[in-house]
């Protein structure tokens, strides 16, 4: 007979997945991503070893780097839990993954950071912004301050600026420091977020923007 105990906790993981199941495809209910509480198991994935890349704006850290082909097809368990929060909007997946981006950064970087923000999502990212979404609980768990509009766009994004053939104006045209977070810049330590790193020549745009206006920049990305 099977202890009540290991049952107990196999109904502790089913019973939400049939909840949501319900409630989005028999009710049509979508869940409040505000309201998604952290999984019971937030460190159940390893955080890889990831790559370092060093230059005069200072680091750049990519969680993923050797997933990112595989990553489509879910053959790791980053690329699969990515896959799922993007696609599907599986937020314990997005927990999960602000849970190993953060003990990442803090295995790479000793850095005290005074704010975080993130590069601009495209329009059509998505029907949930999900880089909003993650970016908000990875800086939850690191306890410090998160600017989701850090930067202003000159224009509608249709892709990211690093995979568009013809930008509708130059990179450095396209983004602005919003007018309201440029005092909180001067001598600041900015975590500044993408979700993947394509070419990286927007996150080094932004990232001399912040320079020119006294931070320190250490750039995060999940997938490389």
């Amino acid at each position: 007979m099977t202890p009540i105990h290991a049952n107990s906790g196999r109904l502790a993981r089913v019973v939400p997945q049939v909840e949501r199941f319900v409630n989005r495809h028999v009710f049509g209910l979508q869940p409040d991503p505000k309201q998604w509480p952290a999984p019971h198991d937030l460190n159940r994935l390893r955080a890889p070893d990831g790559m370092v890349k060093s230059d005069e704006l200072g680091q750049t850290l990519i969680l993923g780097h050797e997933f990112m082909p595989a990553w489509p097809h879910r053959r790791t368990a980053i690329g699969a839990h990515a896959y799922r929060f993007e696609k599907n909007s599986e937020y314990d997946c997005g927990w999960r993954l602000a849970d190993v981006a953060a003990r990442f950064i803090r295995r790479h970087s000793h850095l005290a950071l005074d704010c975080a923000g993130i590069v601009p999502p495209p329009d059509t990212y998505g029907s949930q912004r999900v880089l909003p979404w993650v970016a908000e609980r990875l800086t939850l768990i690191m306890d410090i301050p998160y600017e989701p509009s850090l930067f202003e766009t000159a224009c509608p994004l249709g892709s990211h600026p690093d995979v568009t053939r013809h930008l509708p104006l130059p990179l450095t045209e396209m983004f602005r420091i919003n007018d309201a977070c440029v005092s909180k810049l001067e001598n600041a330590r900015v975590l500044l977020i993408d979700w993947r790193l394509h070419s990286g020549r927007t996150l080094l745009t932004l990232a001399r923007m912040l320079r020119k206006k006294g931070a320190e920049i250490l750039r995060f990305t999940w997938l490389g």
